[in-house]
């Protein structure tokens, strides 16, 4: 029988004719032998006869081992390659368990690298990090759903998605809507008095326009855009509801005009000006309406939009003059 001459036991002799010796291995012995069997054909099925992978090559030469960086300042780092290592920085681990320090060395600063009594270039450890980290995020990712030349596109449409809801493929003004391209959703407001001309006095009011997906997300946009200012008088009483429309403005809304926090336009005071008609109260409301083509009508209001500055000193002024300003200031009016 071919295994009569095996037998395992905890030393190795010989049996039978001394010219021809068969040996009696261990039960180490063997059990490591069909160990590093199984190994070497599993490696060549993977990595194929007479090839070594960069990711080996890295762990021959560096990562699980002690490194010695020397840097430009004289410094001098131990520690094993850490898989953040990229082209930019070397990055060195020491410790093992709950407890890993990791330290990020600029490449541009590594002078010398050692591990043990061989030397290392910081081109070629950088070379063997990259190369390793490439094969490995290869064997990871999964190749694009689409071809190369249409994933700008792809990648725009995942990431700014539709927000009609699922099935509805038309918009409020009856036209198709366009799959895939974001919808705006509502009108959010921001107005405030501006200053834009050579009088001290307000030259009008400023409305910041943040049209909004159903997300939340900004969606600069094309469209028209309709302000309307609305100011309060004095009521008497039983007599109307004191609200008068002292301004209204159109303005076309183009996508340029946004910026990372809305569009912002000026709408100059008309026929009324609040610092000059003292009736009207100091606070007004501004109301907005933005039509989208395709989409439909958005609108915001906000209240409490301060008309007439507080200044104790032009309060003084209107009480003892009847004018808000003093005679060496020029106004716009």
């Amino acid at each position: 029988m071919p295994w009569k001459g095996l037998h395992l036991s905890n030393r190795t002799s010989f049996r039978g004719d001394p010219m021809n010796r068969v040996p009696r291995l261990s039960a180490s012995h063997a059990l490591t032998a069909l160990i590093g069997t199984a190994t070497f054909f599993a490696t060549q099925l993977i990595v194929g006869p007479g090839q070594i992978s960069a990711a080996e090559q890295l762990g021959t030469t560096a990562a699980g081992s002690q490194l010695t960086v020397s840097v430009a300042s004289g410094r001098v780092f131990n520690g094993e390659v850490d898989p953040q290592t990229d082209r930019d920085l070397l990055w060195l681990r020491v410790g093992d368990g709950p407890i890993v320090i990791r330290r990020p060395i600029d490449w541009e600063r590594v002078v010398r690298i050692r591990q043990g009594e061989k030397e290392l270039s910081p081109d070629e450890l950088r070379a063997l990090a990259h190369a390793s980290k490439d094969a490995t995020n290869a064997a990871l990712l999964p190749a694009p759903p689409v071809p190369a030349e249409d994933w700008t596109t792809a990648r725009t449409w995942l990431t700014a998605p539709s927000t009609a809801p699922a099935g509805d493929r038309t918009n409020p003004s009856g036209g198709a809507a366009q799959i895939g391209s974001p919808q705006a959703s509502s009108l959010q407001i921001d107005a405030e008095l501006g200053h834009w001309t050579a009088g001290v006095d307000p030259s009008g009011i400023v409305v910041c326009i943040h049209p909004t997906t159903a997300d939340g997300a900004l969606l600069p946009i094309d469209g028209t855009l309709a302000v309307d200012l609305i100011g309060q008088t004095p009521a008497s009483q039983g007599q109307g509801d004191g609200l008068s429309t002292l301004g209204r403005w159109t303005q076309a809304v183009r996508v340029a005009d946004f910026g990372p926090l809305g569009a912002v336009y000026q709408f100059p005071f008309q026929a009324v000006h609040p610092d000059f008609d003292l009736e009207l109260r100091a606070h007004g409301l501004v109301h907005a309406r933005l039509s989208v083509p395709g989409q439909g009508t958005f609108e915001a209001s906000q209240a409490m939009v301060r008309l007439r500055p507080y200044s104790a000193v032009r309060d003084r002024l209107q009480q003892n003059t009847g004018s808000r300003f003093a005679p060496i200031e020029q106004t716009d009016r």
